[in-house]
């Protein structure tokens, strides 16, 4: 949460109060490439590489159980200065490039520029750990003023232009993600205590259906970037692939088989007795 992208030509790193930037433009650009040293063999390993892209640890250094280390230089910020911010627990990412921050003991978001300077704050929020996702609102669809977010108590639809809650799904979940479909407007609520991920219409204001994943697990929606309606898809940390309005009745018995043994599995890990899934709206 120590990282900071603004925009495509820069890049900072919050801590203590303290933004360190780098410039992002070509001149500046790294490769990637680690240069790797055996610590057996160091000095002709070093004459491999240009003299500036490398730090000679031969004096003063460490390896791994490999016997080898990483010499790669780094490239120093072009700027450092002090704010008046301490570190995000999430940042979401808005249009015309204002960064959205969640802090762990705050029930408020400020909403900032690309110079960190305050130009909003959102309240409504009863708890102070806000969960905020990298892409909050439905910019790819061209509404950048409705944004989510969500505590562990519910999930909260703002508009941004009022900075008024227009909805509030009361829901304990661990994150509230965005999702389009077909130009239409969901979110994807992740809930805690073995209850899966549940997908709710915007529009109806109603819950769709549920998922066999559980709150640890990473996810992903890979939207459709050819112009066409095509659904979005869902990856998961586990390997899982889910897709929205498919359905194959050659394997209906199969996916009957795999929801239960997954819904199963998901209930058995997590026993608790906490009505995550209990859910009304707004």
């Amino acid at each position: 949460k120590n990282i900071i992208v603004f925009g495509s030509e820069r890049i900072g790193y919050l801590k203590n109060g303290i933004i360190q930037e780098w410039d992002l433009s070509e001149a500046n650009r790294h490769d990637g490439v680690r240069r790797m040293v055996s610590m057996s063999n160091i000095e002709n390993d070093l004459s491999q590489w240009n003299e500036h892209e490398i730090i000679n640890l031969s004096d003063d250094t460490w390896m791994d159980d490999t016997g080898e280390a990483e010499v790669t230089a780094g490239v120093k910020p072009d700027s450092i200065r002090v704010v008046d911010i301490y570190t995000p627990s999430s940042v979401g990412y808005l249009p015309n490039g204002m960064l959205a921050f969640a802090h762990l003991d705050s029930s408020q978001i400020p909403i900032y520029d690309q110079n960190l300077r305050e130009v909003s704050r959102l309240v409504g929020f009863g708890g102070d750990d806000i969960e905020i996702v990298q892409r909050p609102t439905f910019e790819r669809i061209g509404d950048n003023d409705t944004f989510v977010a969500s505590d562990r108590s519910c999930v909260k639809i703002f508009d941004l232009r009022s900075g008024k809650a227009e909805m509030t799904i009361q829901q304990k979940c661990v994150s509230s993600e965005p999702i389009i479909v077909s130009g239409a407007k969901f979110v994807c609520n992740r809930l805690r205590s073995g209850k899966g991920a549940m997908m709710w219409d915007l529009r109806s204001q109603r819950p769709l259906y549920s998922l066999p994943i559980s709150a640890d697990t990473e996810i992903a929606w890979v939207p459709a970037l050819d112009g066409t309606s095509k659904p979005p898809i869902l990856m998961t940390s586990k390997g899982e692939c889910y897709k929205y309005g498919i359905d194959y009745p050659q394997d209906d018995e199969w996916e009957h088989k795999s929801a239960v043994n997954a819904w199963a599995n998901l209930e058995k890990n997590d026993n608790s007795s906490d009505n995550a899934g209990d859910c009304s709206i707004m």
